[in-house]
């Protein structure tokens, strides 16, 4: 929801984040925080270097993209 709701502000479109998957997913034990990679997938294949990461605080606040 994050994404599409601020996909101008990446250069995206609302097609480029159709379907997003997560390549990796973490949390940080000593910190809280989340780490999250997604990739975008077009026609069901994932897109060489159209990567993004989300990082997210220990009580879910998205801190950096």
């Amino acid at each position: 929801g994050y994404l599409r709701s601020n996909a101008t502000k990446f250069g995206l479109s609302a097609a480029d984040l159709a379907s997003p998957f997560v390549t990796d997913q973490y949390t940080d034990s000593s910190s809280g925080m989340t780490h999250i990679y997604l990739r975008q997938e077009l026609n069901g294949l994932a897109v060489i270097k159209a990567n993004i990461n989300l990082n997210l605080t220990a009580d879910r606040r998205i801190l950096s993209t």
